[in-house]
């Protein structure tokens, strides 16, 4: 939602926020916000979409929406250079139990996310997508991936919407991008204005929930883990998410 690297703020989510729908969102944001400076960043997953704009003007629409006292831990929020601890050891001897097949391991553990770990969640490189003339730092802070898509271009994406539609890998693609920045934005606020944070969104029917949710490669058990959500961690396992 706010980018580490140059303090921008994704004003689509300022919107959300404020619980305007969609059609009202896109209302908003081409009459107020996209005729001052902006910048749009589009892309698929991974890259974090949205409308952006310096943090004074996001508190000032923040402000004109009623939600600028919601979000005041994120205007507020002052980074910090402390990175994650690194992940626990595991023991590595070979269980005499037979596994299931699962997607390729990765390299190297990802560290189990931390509050601070949010910071890193921030970090993105994106360097293509900018409209702008001069392209900020490559790194970024939490933002919405698929919906601020169809802000920017509301009528021409029948197309590619059906492609979407035919495609079962791509739809699978889409619902785990949108639970994994829906939980991820969750847990920003779960971290850093409590009172605020609804009920975590559930994994589409279905979902690979080894599937890293971030760019470190941390699983919703990770984060859940790491932010103390019991109710989540006791859900996962039971769904069959891997402890290891």
């Amino acid at each position: 939602m706010r980018r580490r690297a140059d303090d921008w703020i994704n004003a689509t989510h300022i919107l959300k926020v404020a619980e305007y729908d969609k059609p009202s969102r896109t209302r908003i944001l081409e009459r107020e916000v996209q005729k001052g400076v902006h910048e749009k960043v589009q892309g698929g997953y991974g890259k974090y979409q949205g409308t952006w704009i310096p943090l004074a003007e996001g508190r000032l629409l923040a402000e004109r929406n009623g939600v600028l006292e919601k979000m005041k831990p994120i205007f507020d929020y002052v980074p910090g250079d402390k990175t994650p601890p690194p992940a626990p050891k595991h023991a590595t001897a070979a269980s005499g139990k037979p596994r299931t097949a699962r997607q390729p391991a990765q390299q190297r553990k990802p560290a189990i996310p931390t509050y601070a770990a949010m910071d890193a969640r921030y970090e993105q490189n994106d360097p293509h997508m900018h409209e702008r003339a001069t392209t900020p730092s490559n790194e970024t802070v939490a933002s919405e991936s698929v919906f601020d898509g169809y802000d920017t271009h509301p009528y021409g994406s029948s197309r590619k919407r059906r492609r979407i539609a035919d495609d079962p890998q791509a739809q699978a693609d889409t619902q785990h991008q949108l639970w994994a920045d829906e939980l991820l934005d969750y847990y920003v606020l779960l971290g850093t204005s409590p009172e605020t944070a609804q009920s975590p969104p559930q994994p589409p029917e279905g979902a690979d929930l080894d599937r890293p949710i971030d760019d470190q490669g941390h699983t919703a058990l990770h984060w859940g883990a790491a932010m103390g959500d019991i109710d989540m961690v006791k859900k996962l396992i039971r769904d069959n998410a891997q402890i290891d």
